[in-house]
């Protein structure tokens, strides 16, 4: 409600409209988010943030050649933020491009050893091909390191097959609140 109310009093905000697309996409109500986001980039197309939140969103809904071409674009925009890695990775996984996937993690791996990686972006793309001991080794580290993306565990679509683990329930207690 909030982020629809700000959206009606500015509506030609970049940062609001991405908002809106955002909450949509949490709100797991992608198609909406997809309108939304792709209004943003129509008007702001250099604005990083809503190219990949619409490769978020576009994966969730499937249509992965658009996601992965998004994730591309956000890459290019932001030179090489990991962030748009680890949506791509994640695409590569659910589109069933194994080997892309890996060569996504390979390219984080590297990069980790000397930027910040977000562990929880990592174990995203573990999530997505299946392998729910690494993308918990992931999520731990990212409990450890304090990862901000942590602060979306509760309702991130990315990491939705992760939850019926009883690991899922124990991290969500130790970090505590809701």
């Amino acid at each position: 409600v909030e982020a629809t109310r700000a959206h009606q009093l500015d509506p030609l905000s970049s940062v609001i409209g991405t908002t809106l697309g955002d909450t949509l996409y949490f709100s797991r109500r992608y198609d909406e988010a997809i309108a939304e986001l792709n209004v943003i980039v129509s008007l702001w197309p250099e604005f990083l943030h809503a190219t990949n939140d619409l490769g978020r969103a576009l994966t969730e809904r499937g249509r992965f050649d658009e996601a992965i071409e998004a994730f591309h674009t956000a890459a290019r925009l932001s030179g090489g933020d990991p962030r748009s890695s680890a949506g791509l990775g994640r695409a590569y996984a659910l589109a069933g491009r194994e080997r892309e996937a890996r060569e996504v993690l390979q390219v984080l791996e590297q990069a980790a050893t000397h930027r910040y990686v977000s562990a929880f972006g990592v174990a995203t793309i573990h999530a997505a091909l299946g392998e729910s001991d690494a993308a918990f080794h992931h999520l731990e580290r990212a409990f450890t390191m304090r990862d901000t993306a942590l602060v979306w565990a509760n309702v991130h679509p990315r990491i939705d097959p992760l939850r019926s683990d009883p690991r899922f329930d124990e991290l969500m207690r130790r970090m505590g609140p809701a």
